[in-house]
């Protein structure tokens, strides 16, 4: 598992996911926009992806 510090977990690792459009953000989490999905990013680190299928 990489440590905080890893760069991997600041800079953007693939270009096709860029702009990023952040639609919420609160001091625990994000609701960004990337490209064709949405993230929410927790203030602390960690990235949880939500599947979301249209019409379900």
């Amino acid at each position: 598992m990489p440590s905080l510090s890893d760069p991997r977990l600041i800079e953007p690792q693939c270009n096709d996911l860029q702009p990023i459009e952040i639609l919420h953000q609160n001091p625990c989490f994000s609701l960004k926009q990337r490209v064709d999905f949405f993230v929410i990013e927790p203030s602390f680190g960690v990235v949880m992806i939500l599947s979301v299928v249209e019409g379900r």
